[in-house]
């Protein structure tokens, strides 16, 4: 992402940025949605009930190559029948003369062709069109990268004292195959350790054991304070 969009969304209404990590019709990527979402974040407005929305790669390719078919649909759909038209009438007039041009008749074969190829774009825009409405099936990067922005989420609710969703989402997704990965995507894209982050969901250390239960009880971290990682 250019440092242009960082500038447009720094500077764009929370009620934009809500828009934005809606995502609806995928108009953003992956990454412009996460960033929104983080700048409404650190202004203190609680996105969690807006779902993460898994952006689809592509989608926006795919419309960009269909506005271009469509553009050359309409252009073969003027030339084709304008110069065949035009290239039979002078064929019949010239044979009505007596006389028989070669590149008369090109002329007819190269309008039929471009006649033939507005029929075939036509088929090919509809099938496009049909695909972008057909769900994407997400790439196991794609929902690794989902998994650790729905964890964001549930660790900034849970600093603002709803703990029950960072629990569940713990017990549910975290787990000893996956930990690693999750801490590298996570330290990637947001330039800290979520356990560190969970750390932070109080200063009573009764209530950060309890935020990190689900993973003291599968023997991720340590059960006592300041709870080292196992594995």
């Amino acid at each position: 992402m250019n440092e242009q969009i960082y500038e447009i969304l720094d500077n764009s209404s929370s009620d934009d940025l809500i828009k934005v990590i809606k995502n609806k019709g995928n108009e953003f990527n992956q990454e412009t949605v996460t960033y929104a979402r983080q700048l409404l974040e650190e202004r203190d407005i609680d996105v969690s009930n807006v779902p993460v929305v898994d952006s689809a790669v592509g989608v926006s390719d795919d419309y960009a190559k269909i506005q271009k078919l469509k553009f050359r649909k309409t252009f073969l759909k003027i030339s084709g029948p304008v110069l065949l038209l035009g290239s039979l009438i002078l064929f019949v007039t010239n044979l009505g003369y007596g006389r028989f041009s070669i590149m008369t008749l090109l002329n007819i074969i190269l309008g039929s062709g471009l006649i033939y190829r507005y029929f075939m774009l036509s088929k090919e825009i509809k099938i496009l069109e049909e695909n972008l409405d057909k769900p994407k099936e997400a790439s196991p990067a794609k929902e690794e990268f989902s998994l650790i922005t729905r964890l964001r989420t549930a660790i900034v609710a849970a600093q603002k004292g709803n703990r029950l969703d960072l629990q569940h989402f713990l017990t549910a997704h975290i787990h000893q195959q996956n930990l690693e990965e999750v801490t590298q995507l996570y330290q990637t894209e947001y330039h800290r350790d979520f356990i560190e982050e969970i750390k932070k969901v109080s200063n009573e250390y009764s209530t950060i054991k309890e935020a990190l239960q689900p993973l003291i009880d599968k023997g991720l971290v340590e059960a006592r304070y300041p709870h080292k990682r196992i594995v």
